[in-house]
This record gives C-alpha cells, structure tokens and sequence, in this order.
C-alpha cells in the first residue's frame, strides 16, 4: 500500500463548473526506519476561462502562471496507481470531488474529519492550525520560508506530517479511513444562539438537536454532528434508567 498526500487548487468550490489550476502530491514512505516524503509532483494546470479574482485572493495564481500548463487530463496524479493507493488530503471531500474521474483508486484518509475526532476540543482543526498544534514548522525537514499556504505542494507536505501525526493519535487506520468515509464530527456548536457550546453541554435542549436534524438547512455534517450527540444523549439516558431500575 502506498500513502499518497494530495491537495488541488482551483478556481472556485464547485467541481461541476470550477477547474484545477494547480496539482500536487507526496508519498510517504518508511526508509531507514523513518517516515519520509518522497516522489514529489507539483504542476499548473491549465484551464479554460480567466481565473477568478476572488480564487487569486487565495491562492495567488493568475492567469500568466498557467500558460503553457498541461490539462488535468495530462498530469500523472495516478502514477503507481494500482486501485491500492490510499490518498489523504485535509478537507479530502472537497479534492475528492474534483480529482475522482482523474484517479482509480478511491481510497481516501481525511486528515481534518480524523483531527476532529481523536482532538475534538481544539479551538480549530485547519492544517496550518494543526501544523503549529503539532509544532511542525519545518515539516518533514522543509524550510520554513519555501511553505506558502495555499499553494498545493506547501500544503502537501504540512497535511503528510500531520496525518503521520494523528497516526499516532488515532485507533487505527482502518478507523481513519472509516471516520473519512463519514461526514465530519463536530463536537460545537458554530452557529445560533448555542454558539460555542458543546453539543453534548446539558443547557443545549434536545429540542434544539433535533431541530437541526429534522427542520434546519443546515449542511451534513451538522445535521450528522446532532443526530450522532442526540444518539449518544439517549444511550447515556436509558442506561441511567436501567441503573435506577437496579
């Protein structure tokens, strides 16, 4: 099984009108006794209509850094890929969603969905955030000043030390890859008037979880993050029973 650490930027969020515009990945590998990053790829992609302002903000690619650049379709990402290759990437549903009908294998660690699970009380779960959490600023023997945030390489190697991390952290790796299939497990609250408080915090009425369940609009991973809290409410309420019975 080879790891392959993969992060995209692109010209906006949505995969059905959006394009790539730079690539890149590692691999990690044990040498020596050590976890290493080796087989480096990184590489503009070209793409069909003018970037973005607002994408630029980011990223800070423009449109002449692009020229000349291959199309997604000629970049090796699935070099080795024998469908046993596990990628990993923070925020991996969203490079996923735009690297799925370029890759055979679809074997994907999250490395932000397992943060949340095996350190749910961070005050942020961002790969820079993590990188600095885990003391990391010279990941993987990487100079400081050559790490840009948001350029896709940078990110690469900051997202493969910190998924070595949360190796160390997590149950298994089959675990990690199960937790990457689910959607993301928030233990806060982000909105509303319960803000910032826990869900399983006893002032959060199960009212409230369940309207967030069955009646907001709010996105998957909440409506998940409340059912899973609301389940978990129930269990500890009906053994307290069945202990009161006794």
């Amino acid at each position: 099984m080879t790891v392959r650490v993969i992060d995209t930027e692109t010209t906006g969020t949505d995969p059905n009108t959006d394009e790539i515009c730079e690539v890149a990945s590692i691999d990690i590998k044990k040498i020596d006794g050590l976890f290493r990053a080796v087989n480096p790829l990184s590489t503009f992609v070209s793409i069909s209509k003018p970037m973005p302002a607002q994408a630029s903000a980011v990223h800070h690619i423009i449109d002449a850094d692009l020229r000349g650049a291959p199309k997604i379709e000629e970049v090796p990402l699935a070099e080795h890929d024998d469908g046993e290759l596990v990628f990993v990437a923070h925020n991996a549903d969203f490079d996923r969603s735009f690297l799925k009908p370029y890759l055979r294998s679809q074997r994907w660690i999250c490395t932000y969905k397992v943060a949340l699970r095996v350190l749910p009380d961070l005050p942020s779960h961002s790969n820079q955030f993590l990188r600095y959490h885990f003391g990391y600023v010279t990941p993987f023997g990487m100079a400081r000043d050559t790490l840009d945030p948001h350029r896709a390489l940078s990110d690469c190697y900051v997202t493969g030390a910190v998924f070595l991390k949360l190796m160390q952290l997590a149950p298994s790796f089959a675990q990690m890859a199960a937790w990457s299939d689910e959607p993301a497990l928030k233990s806060r609250i982000t909105f509303g008037k319960h803000r910032d408080r826990r869900y399983d915090d006893p002032e959060v009425p199960t009212s409230y979880l369940r309207w967030i369940i069955n009646e907001s609009d709010l996105d998957a991973d909440t409506k998940f993050s409340a059912q899973h809290w609301l389940a978990l409410r129930g269990a500890q309420e009906n053994l307290k029973l069945m202990e009161g019975a006794n």
